[in-house]
């Protein structure tokens, strides 16, 4: 996992934080300079477009993706180089050492010579019965469809 042992704990040269559009893409990028970042996905891999149906402005998507496919395809591509993902929370970070002290919601203790930052934003939902339709009937057959939902 591009991981060694530092008092019986995980290194890393780059930990994300954040696996939406922004996280995802930095995980590419320090994958293809070949620094096997290690992306914790929090309590909505792949963010807020995850729960988007039509994406119609996304660059190289002439006629749309739904919104799961296209984190999909980027974890997906993110992978190719090299990157690997936790589906946990980070819960503490210590900046005040070197290499940085990451810990996660289950006490895990990662460090890191480099942290990526990009926890972008969560929907705000008002409570209306019509949100709850939606959410019962479009996204969670959307997450299905797609196999990197998974915990595995």
């Amino acid at each position: 996992m591009g991981m060694s042992s530092i008092a019986g704990s995980n290194h890393c040269k780059v930990i994300i934080i954040g696996s939406g559009p922004a996280g995802l893409t930095a995980a590419l990028y320090c994958g293809r300079a070949n620094l096997n970042p290690l992306i914790f996905e929090g309590s909505q891999p792949g963010g807020q477009l995850t729960i988007t149906t039509e994406v119609e402005n996304y660059p190289g998507f002439e006629h749309g993706i739904q919104g799961p496919e296209l984190m999909d395809v980027m974890r997906k591509q993110a992978y190719r180089f090299g990157a690997k993902s936790v589906f946990r929370n980070i819960v503490k970070v210590d900046f005040t050492v070197r290499p940085y002290k990451l810990t996660d919601e289950e006490g895990q203790v990662y460090f890191a010579e480099s942290v990526i930052v990009s926890t972008g934003a969560s929907a705000k939902w008002l409570g209306l019965e019509s949100e709850k339709f939606i959410w019962v009937t479009v996204f969670p057959p959307a997450l299905l469809a797609t196999d990197s939902f998974s915990k595995e």
